[in-house]
């Protein structure tokens, strides 16, 4: 329950270019997710769902640049049924 409260403080924060702010998010994101290591097929940094084991990408794609945030894995917790 205390872990839903801060998912909704920060989806309700208004957004922030700071990178103090993106690790803080991402440090909290990753108390729900745990990094299970590099996708083989394209070097990107994948993290799974404590809860229900759901992979997603994270960080930023080494081949074309593309950055994962946190977004995906907030909305991710808010329509997780095991969560």
């Amino acid at each position: 329950m205390i872990m839903c409260l801060m998912l909704m403080f920060y989806c309700s924060m208004e957004p922030m270019e700071d990178q103090d702010h993106d690790q803080t998010r991402m440090s909290t994101m990753l108390n729900i997710f745990a990094k299970i290591g590099k996708d083989i097929r394209d070097g990107t940094e994948r993290a799974a769902c404590n809860y229900c084991s759901t992979e997603f990408a994270i960080g930023i794609n080494p081949r074309s640049g593309i950055s994962y945030g946190t977004s995906h894995l907030m909305r991710h917790v808010f329509h997780c049924k095991a969560f």
